[in-house]
């Protein structure tokens, strides 16, 4: 299969400004790390102010992926609010490259699966605790862990 070159954006809230630059710096040498990706060109906008003093910026990444597999892996560990595949214009994936995303999405919802019972578990003891203190709070049963 040929390389796959792709655009992607990747935004970042918060604030001061300089730590929104240097934190979308540093998550593109981190991109640029990753096995199977090569960063071809990168522009990094300048941090925009919006409500509360926070501040967003975004990165223009355009990229080149050995294959699907780790284009996909760079999405889900990345997740760029956009992506633009530039080529090839039409991708022939093999079942081993859609094995391998298939996998790797079915390891994140697992992923979030784990932080999510976790945080039920964490809220349950805490609601526990707050009873046995005497405090009553009444929230809908419907994520109690059984």
């Amino acid at each position: 299969m040929e390389k796959i070159n792709a655009i992607i954006m990747l935004e970042v809230m918060g604030r001061p400004a300089s730590y929104i630059k240097k934190s979308l710096s540093e998550i593109t040498e981190n991109l640029n790390k990753e096995k199977g990706i090569k960063i071809t060109k990168k522009k990094i906008n300048t941090p925009k102010k919006i409500e509360n003093s926070l501040f967003l910026s975004f990165a223009e990444i355009e990229l080149e992926a050995e294959n699907i597999a780790s284009l996909s892996r760079i999405i889900f560990s990345y997740m760029p609010s956009h992506i633009d595949i530039i080529k090839p214009q039409d991708l022939g994936v093999s079942n081993f490259d859609l094995s391998a995303v298939f996998n790797e999405i079915i390891r994140k919802l697992h992923e979030y699966d784990a932080v999510a019972k976790a945080m039920i578990f964490e809220k349950n003891i805490i609601l526990n605790q707050l009873e046995q203190k005497g405090i009553k709070i009444n929230l809908p049963d419907t994520n109690k862990e059984k």
